[in-house]
């Protein structure tokens, strides 16, 4: 049985303010990768619409399905220093933003979602700023604890500090835009192990797909609910408008991984509820 996936086609969470309820109900884009919890197989037992890229042809690296209280998943493995990646292509149009995401495990080695396209490059980095949106590292390491990420995030960009462990899922969660005007059909969504330290890591329930995503609000009590606007973290609007009757309303948001503030006002204007969306 699959666990519960890393991104839900749609989850809720619900709000309590003084006198008013607010019920939140997300719906993500479409997973544009195929297989994404490895559940399906091939008559070798590898798991179908993904191919196992060991960069180097080393004989030390390997890829395989593991089963786990009846979840399939995969792993790569490193016996010596090296790197190894499951592998996909998907489709992506210019000027859109995307979500990668993954649920990660390691033991000894880094764990990496690895994204690129060789239809162009743009010069840049996936290491230092500013950093490249072609080629992107998403990073998580077991040797990175909670307390020493927190110290290195000081002197180190705080993206490449993220800490994993062997025993529970981490999700790693990342928004990229990708460049226009270079024609950029396709990207590689390769989640693995990044090259250093021997050891292993574990990969489950993979999503890529659109950064806009469905919300729906459903508001009860308080004094003529009326309006809603929801902000983002820099104060910008990214969706306003008029509940419905029932309370309800629909909008779309651009990004996954920004927080939002939702506000609820009356009929005069005046704010009933303000709080994380």
């Amino acid at each position: 049985m699959k666990k519960i996936f890393l991104l839900p086609l749609i989850f809720a969470m619900s709000a309590i303010g003084a006198d008013i309820s607010v019920k939140t109900h997300r719906k993500l884009s479409k997973n544009l990768l195929n297989n994404p919890g490895f559940e399906k197989l091939d008559n070798s037992s590898k798991p179908e619409n993904w191919w196992f890229d060991n960069c180097s042809n080393s004989p030390y690296v390997l890829g395989y399905v593991e089963n786990e209280d009846r979840n399939k998943f995969v792993s790569v493995e490193l016996k010596r220093i090296n790197s190894g990646y499951w592998t996909q292509k998907v489709a992506v149009e210019e000027g859109k933003r995307y979500c990668a995401a993954a649920d990660l495990r390691a033991i000894g080695s880094t764990a990496m979602i690895w994204l690129r396209t060789d239809d162009w490059h743009d010069g840049k980095s996936p290491q230092h700023e500013p950093l490249s949106s072609t080629e992107v590292y998403i990073t998580a390491s077991p040797r990175h604890g909670e307390k020493m990420t927190g110290e290195l995030s000081l002197f180190i960009d705080p993206s490449m500090l993220n800490s994993i462990d062997a025993k529970q899922w981490k999700k790693r969660i990342h928004e990229i835009v990708i460049p226009s005007g270079h024609n950029i059909h396709h990207y590689f969504f390769k989640p693995g192990a990044f090259f250093g330290a021997e050891g292993k890591v574990m990969i489950d329930n993979c999503y890529f797909g659109l950064a806009e995503h469905s919300v729906a609000i459903e508001v009860s009590g308080g004094k003529n609910p009326s309006k809603f606007k929801v902000t983002d973290n820099t104060g910008k609007i990214a969706a306003a408008g008029f509940l419905d009757n029932s309370g309800c309303a629909e909008f779309k948001l651009p990004s996954i991984t920004t927080n939002y503030k939702l506000e609820i006002f009356d009929n005069q204007g005046k704010i009933l509820y303000g709080g994380k969306l």
